[in-house]
């Protein structure tokens, strides 16, 4: 057989392969399940992972229930897209007030614009500025938020806003205007610098909420988990692709909803 044959059948079967397992048959076989039993970082990672598991809660069960929360107060930061922008359109076109809080101010507005011509019924929502990679930024954002809400409580907190892993950048890990590798300080612990000056507002709530975007990407971490010097958790002897620097800030989101778990315990409504 010549050469040429041989690598035409070679590409010929690879795209046989490719093409079966983006159809539905793998799906259905509960391939994908089958993989979660051997990874549990994989375990809701796309729809295909959970064929054949009935869905707890639906949105349709969501939107006809909407007058359980009508008129309550709901802050979700990184609001603007992704996750947040979901979550944001679902609860203001419930009737909920609704502050979205972006980095940017100009995305800030555009995301309530799309939401408002998505759904007429969104009367409550507004804006604000914060970065929480900055903690002079957290503070700022926070006590003005505070002053806006005096005498009201807060329902719902979603801690959300996020920075991915930065990659194609060069050079060491980028570090925060505080001197905190950047993923790190975005993803946890600005979130955690709001939460203790929102925490009184939240605590108001009869039933509050918090909520955090965490991800499956939380198992692939360091062998102890989390950082265990200061020098590690910077990263400055790291390129930028190591993962596990995104990883332990969501591993950190985990710990982080445990402990307050634990702290608050029975002594509060809060979920």
């Amino acid at each position: 057989m010549k050469y040429s044959s041989i690598i035409s059948i070679t590409f010929a079967l690879a795209s046989i392969i490719i093409g079966i397992f983006l159809s539905r048959i793998p799906k259905k076989l509960g391939f994908y399940r089958w993989v979660t039993t051997l990874d549990p970082s994989a375990i809701g990672l796309t729809p295909a992972h959970h064929y054949g598991i009935p869905w707890g809660y639906t949105l349709e069960e969501y939107y006809d229930n909407c007058s359980a929360i009508k008129g309550q107060n709901a802050l979700v930061t990184g609001g603007n897209s992704g996750i947040g922008f979901a979550i944001a359109n679902a609860l203001a076109t419930c009737g909920v007030h609704v502050t979205i809080a972006c980095r940017n101010a100009e995305r800030c507005t555009a995301a309530v614009k799309k939401m408002k011509e998505n759904a007429a019924t969104i009367v409550s929502i507004t804006t604000m500025v914060v970065d929480t990679s900055s903690l002079s930024s957290v503070r700022e954002f926070s006590k003005d938020f505070l002053v806006k809400n005096d005498g009201r409580s807060l329902d719902m907190l979603f801690l959300n806003a996020g920075r991915g892993q930065p990659y194609g950048e060069m050079g060491p890990l980028i570090l925060s205007e505080d001197g905190i590798e950047i993923t790190f300080a975005t993803n946890y612990l600005g979130h955690h610098l709001m939460w203790k000056y929102l925490e009184p507002l939240v605590l108001k709530s009869i039933t509050g909420r918090v909520v955090l975007t965490s991800s499956s990407a939380s198992f692939k971490t360091f062998p102890n988990k989390v950082a265990t010097s200061m020098e590690e958790l910077h990263g400055q002897g790291s390129p930028p692709t190591d993962l596990r620097y995104y990883s332990q800030s969501k591993l950190a989101q985990i710990l982080w909803t445990k402990k307050v778990s634990r702290e608050l315990a029975n002594d509060t409504n809060m979920y």
